[in-house]
């Protein structure tokens, strides 16, 4: 038996969705489970309030709004079958007007078995950590993740909703408040977060290009650092990233490429991101480095990189906020050791991309200010963002790495350069 369940906060909807459903559900066995949301409890909650109360192996999930079509269920019953012992997730052939949709939406309505229940984190088919959205989205993913997912074409479900009336308009109230005060944006961080802690440690690696190709030693020494990283029995899978935004203004791009490298990796559900600009010539070892730091719990790590102006030295701040930042004393940057710190340079690092949902999109930003007004670069505000959040910044001075000038500034150079001002200051 289906039980088909309706969550209700508009009745004058749903009534027509239950005739619909008895006039053309034909001969498969069902019943229909039906309660009003009559204290806001939303979506989710209300999902798993009704599954509980559903006698069937398969539930199916309709919105108040849906208008099941003739041969529905025979249809959702065909695509289950395709599956593995027939259980999984069916999406249904939704209609949705809106032009990113493509004219369906087959993850809005569904039918799966119950057996699904014990393989998604929370044990409902709509977590209720969610306020509406994005339940949905995670349902797909992990029939999709595990081989369960099918999508009944020929199940079509027509969606009452007024995307597909454009003389309505705004949303219905009762609709609406289920994305009011801030609830979408914290879903979509839910959706990614829930993903993160579903698939597990796993790095990507993105490089915020903002010219039309990498410099050639870097690639050079991208590549060794990669096979390096690579040679580590059980090392956890990386993914490497470039951006998918159009190449303009230097300053402009470095902020968007970015934002655009972490939106990728949160796609794929990856855990932490390593950014590494293309004008360094990275250690060999770098991302071992970075990446056992991420395995013991460092939220945030930099390897750090030298100025490429005077004094040459590499970029690592402390202080109470970004207007007292100052330079950390050499004699602790070269240290070798894992120091924290309250900034640097971002040419490389890595950082969990779970700390990362803790901010608001954009992350990066050449716009913020510092609490004196005054203008903070995309990395500064970063990392001062982190350091607002309690998140502690550490920076691995056993790394070595080259920035690419005119000359290739690093320790070697940085070395000759303090020699020589010495010698011109005891001529002079």
């Amino acid at each position: 038996m289906i039980s088909i369940i309706i969550p209700v906060i508009r009745p004058e909807k749903a009534a027509t969705c239950i005739w619909a459903i008895k006039e053309y559900a034909g001969a498969v066995d069902h019943e229909i489970i039906v309660e009003q949301d009559e204290n806001g409890i939303g979506c989710p909650k209300m999902v798993e309030r009704l599954t509980a109360n559903a006698h069937g192996d398969l539930v199916m999930f309709l919105g108040d709004d849906t208008i099941p079509q003739p041969g529905f269920l025979d249809a959702a019953m065909e695509a289950m079958n395709t599956l593995p012992d027939h259980w999984g997730v069916v999406g249904l052939n939704t209609q949705d007007d809106r032009p990113e949709a493509g004219g369906n939406n087959p993850r809005a309505h569904w039918m799966a078995h119950k057996k699904m229940l014990e393989h998604i984190p929370g044990g409902a088919f709509f977590s209720t950590e969610y306020h509406h959205c994005f339940g949905d989205d995670e349902l797909q993913d992990i029939a999709v993740e595990m081989g369960r997912w099918a999508f009944a074409e020929d199940c079509h479900i027509l969606h009452d909703h007024y995307i597909n009336d454009k003389e309505k308009n705004p949303w219905d109230a009762g609709y609406q408040k289920a994305y009011d005060n801030g609830n979408y944006e914290a879903d979509w961080k839910t959706y990614h977060r829930r993903k993160i802690e579903r698939r597990g440690f796993r790095i990507a690696i993105g490089m915020p290009l903002t010219g039309t190709q990498a410099n050639r030693r870097f690639n050079s020494s991208y590549r060794q650092a990669i096979y390096t990283y690579l040679r580590y029995e059980g090392a956890p899978p990386i993914k490497e990233y470039e951006p998918t935004v159009p190449i303009g203004e230097f300053a402009r791009d470095i902020a968007h490429n970015r934002n655009d490298l972490i939106r990728q990796a949160l796609i794929d559900g990856m855990s932490h991101i390593i950014m590494t600009d293309t004008d360094q010539i990275l250690d060999e070892d770098t991302f071992v480095k970075l990446v056992v730091w991420a395995a013991r719990g460092k939220d945030v790590v930099i390897a750090p990189v030298h100025r490429r102006y005077d004094p040459f030295d590499l970029i690592l701040a402390r202080g109470k906020d970004p207007d007292s930042y100052f330079s950390i004393d050499d004699k602790e940057k070269y240290s070798g050791e894992l120091i924290e710190v309250d900034a640097g340079g971002s040419g490389c690092f890595i950082v969990s991309l779970k700390a990362v949902l803790e901010l608001d999109d954009p992350w990066f930003t050449l716009d913020a200010k510092t609490p004196s007004g005054g203008n903070m670069g995309e990395d500064i505000q970063f990392f001062w963002r982190l350091r607002q959040k309690g998140y502690r910044v550490w920076a691995d001075t056993s790394i070595e790495i080259g920035h690419i000038a005119e000359i290739v500034i690093n320790r070697e150079f940085r070395a000759v350069y303090k020699a020589l001002n010495k010698r011109f200051l005891t001529m002079a």
